[in-house]
């Protein structure tokens, strides 16, 4: 009885470290000077994959990152983080009338609740920016 205690506790501990959500989404709009953006995310898996109707809106963290998506080394099929975008949302690349894919990663607790903490972009980005 004693191991399964301290087996459940484990696991609890363990999963309450997962602090943030990640969603797949289409940044549409940007503001580098209020530090915020406008995205949709992607509803659907592979060829059925598109970006929802629905503009949500989300603030970044003081210290979020902007990074390149890369792919992993020992697992081709998944996204790692890359080198960090040269001038963050001012860079070009956010200002695509297309809009950018990326992973956003948003904290699920703490002060930083329901903010964005990482932005994995899935493009290659330029290089630059205003």
């Amino acid at each position: 009885m004693r191991k399964f205690v301290c087996a459940a506790v484990f696991t609890f501990v363990a999963f309450s470290f997962a602090v943030a959500e990640e969603i797949s989404a289409l940044i549409v709009k940007c503001d580098a000077t209020k530090n915020c953006i406008e995205y949709k995310k992607f509803e659907g898996k592979g060829k059925d994959k598109k970006a929802g109707d629905t503009v949500y809106k989300a603030d970044l963290t003081k210290d979020a990152k902007i990074v390149k998506g890369k792919k992993d080394a020992d697992d081709p099929k998944k996204q790692v983080d890359g080198d960090a975008i040269e001038n963050g949302l001012k860079n070009d690349m956010f200002s695509n009338e297309k809009g950018v894919t990326a992973t956003l990663f948003i904290a699920d607790d703490g002060a930083d609740k329901g903010m964005v903490t990482k932005i994995r972009t899935a493009g290659k980005g330029k290089k630059g920016g205003n």
